[in-house]
């Protein structure tokens, strides 16, 4: 049998590379991405675990970030004391607001043009980026409302785990911990079943123009039907991921050297004269090569899900662990007969 795994992945790394726009495209859908979430998730269950409520876990939320910066009592009192001011933290909140809604729509945008433009080249169609950026425009609000829908079913599947633990949080440390052990767990598995749920969803509203419940629905099925296979390829780009994360920074680091070097060298023999416009240029450069490597990584990582979706969809996916077992079987099945013989 062919190798599904491996001709998907060099497919979509054909797709990646080759055409660099897309890298465009994969530094927005980036900002999609559920690390600050799942960050958010570690600390509420972490107050848990220590015995603090859900009430003093979204108390700290509310204090903290944006909502401490432009509070309502900060606000009115600035209103009232200084126009001035207050003029300004209005003007700095809606600069924050649509910075906010800019990356938005250039993430769901982008993520829409992946989506299509890896499916169009996979198949060798000519699309360019002006084509896919319409086309994101043009799915924007279905695949808008369904990441809504998924973010706000997580969010209350979070607050729900959350109430019950800290409701039956008791004194004995060992409950605590099952608790807290058991909530994780099952935090884990919603996560895992929305995050591909969101990635067929997206795949069905672009690539087959289905409506948002329509494609939550056949994601779900699609899902359910091939989660063993799901989960390895979701595996497989969890320890590439890592492995493309320490090979940019191994590779920036060694592309930086010289300058790196030079810095030290400043630093040793007290040369203060440049010595912050170097500093500054090897941030930059480092930056700029993590961006670059993040952005074509995911172009890469949905062009992957977006081939797996229409390799799925025709019924062509099979699971590795499930190949390597019926190959073994008939080889053990024809050993015990030779045996019997």
């Amino acid at each position: 049998m062919e190798p599904f795994y491996r001709t998907i992945f060099k497919r979509a790394w054909n797709i990646s590379w080759k055409h660099k726009w897309l890298w465009f495209f994969g530094f927005f859908a980036t900002f999609l991405g559920n690390g600050t979430f799942y960050e958010a998730i570690a600390r509420s269950f972490s107050h848990m675990s220590e015995g603090r409520s859900i009430y003093y876990t979204l108390r700290e939320y509310v204090n903290t970030g944006i909502f401490s910066t432009f509070s309502w009592s900060k606000m009115l009192d600035l209103w009232q004391k200084d126009n001035v001011g207050f003029g300004l933290s209005v003007f700095v909140m809606l600069i924050l607001l649509a910075l906010a809604a800019t990356v938005i729509i250039l993430a769901i945008v982008s993520q829409v043009g992946l989506v299509r433009s890896a499916i169009g080249l996979d198949e060798h169609k000519k699309i360019g980026f002006k084509q896919a950026f319409h086309l994101g425009v043009e799915k924007f609000w279905p695949v808008f409302g369904m990441n809504v829908v998924t973010r706000v079913v997580m969010f209350g599947i979070v607050l729900f785990l959350a109430f019950v633990v800290s409701m039956l949080l008791v004194n004995a440390n060992w409950i605590n911990y099952i608790l807290y052990i058991v909530s994780f767990i099952l935090l884990l598995i919603a996560g895992i079943i929305i995050y591909f749920v969101s990635i067929y969803a997206t795949a069905f509203i672009v690539l087959r123009h289905k409506n948002i419940r329509t494609s939550l629905i056949y994601a779900w099925h699609l899902f359910k039907n091939n989660v063993l296979l799901n989960l390895e390829v979701g595996f497989l780009l969890f320890v590439i991921n890592i492995l493309v994360g320490m090979a940019a920074v191994i590779l920036a680091v060694f592309a930086l050297s010289p300058f790196i070097l030079l810095y030290l060298l400043m630093i040793l023999l007290s040369v203060d004269a440049g010595l912050w416009i170097l500093s500054s240029t090897v941030i930059v450069l480092m930056v700029v090569i993590l961006i670059l490597t993040g952005s074509w990584f995911t172009a890469f990582q949905i062009s992957v899900w977006s081939i797996l979706f229409e390799e799925l969809a025709l019924n062509r996916g099979h699971s590795k662990l499930i190949r390597l077992i019926e190959r073994a079987l008939p080889k053990h099945r024809k050993g015990r007969r030779t045996r019997r013989t």
